[in-house]
């Protein structure tokens, strides 16, 4: 699993030569806090990899969500909305 904030999952597939095995994980901060995991598939990601790193993340006591592949996945992108908006107000 990759956490990558400038690299869609897809892409860092496109480079692999285990394209199915690659798979998003991204952690929110602080990390000791909070439940939610984005899990994020590539296009070419395999269902029983994504099942894997599902039931990895509930044994640590985290809320795996999948979220679709793209740069930011979605709290980075919604959290960079929200510093744009408050430079503009």
């Amino acid at each position: 699993a990759t956490k990558t904030k400038s690299l869609t999952i897809t892409e860092i597939e496109a480079v692999t030569k285990r394209q199915e095995k690659v798979i998003g994980m991204h952690f929110m901060n602080p990390v000791t806090d909070m439940k939610i995991v984005e899990i994020i598939r590539g296009l070419a990601t395999d269902d029983a990899v994504y099942e894997a790193i599902e039931d990895i993340t509930k044994k640590i006591g985290k809320v795996p969500v999948e979220v679709n592949d793209f740069q930011g996945f979605v709290s980075n992108s919604i959290l960079l909305t929200m510093i744009n908006e408050a430079n503009y107000t």
